[in-house]
């Protein structure tokens, strides 16, 4: 555990915007559950966005959720939604475009809204061609200054070679 506040630490003194990449299944929601607990206990007011459309915490599927928090939260699923951006579908294959725009969105609305730190949780499409078109765009166009994986193997590490 001791592991995890320091690298919590490190992670959340690095920037303001702090994207979670990794495929399906690796911890990406606890993790940013994580952050943002860890943020909120050191006062600060963070804006969570929930861009896993397919499997949505903060809003209904097929949307992405901005969710706003001053106070540790137990689960993202408790947290009423500031403001959704409706992609319309499960998958964000097809749906490029409304990913990045409404990411971006959602993330300029939470520092409107006082956010001092805004951490994404991502979708776990990362292989093939869209994976890698839609990370890096979305990196790019939201203005990341933190990049945080979740790899069992090197599975991410074609999206992260962009950004070295």
């Amino acid at each position: 555990m001791e592991d995890w506040e320091k690298k919590a630490a490190e992670i959340l003194s690095s920037g303001r915007i702090i994207i979670v990449i990794g495929a399906v299944d690796t911890g990406k929601t606890t993790l940013v559950t994580y952050l943002a607990n860890k943020a909120a206990e050191g006062g600060k007011v963070v804006g969570i966005v929930d861009a896993d459309i397919g499997q949505s915490d903060i809003g209904p599927p097929t949307t992405i959720g901005l969710g706003m928090i001053k106070e540790p939260v137990e689960d993202l699923r408790k947290i009423t939604p500031a403001d959704l951006y409706f992609v319309g579908s499960l998958s964000p294959k097809g749906h490029l475009l409304p990913m990045v725009v409404g990411t971006r969105r959602m993330v300029e609305h939470a520092f409107q809204l006082g956010a001092q730190k805004v951490i994404i949780d991502t979708t776990g499409l990362i292989s093939q061609d869209i994976g890698f078109s839609l990370k890096t765009h979305m990196i790019e166009n939201i203005g990341a200054s933190v990049i945080v994986s979740l790899q069992r193997g090197n599975e991410v590490e074609h999206i992260l070679k962009v950004f070295e």
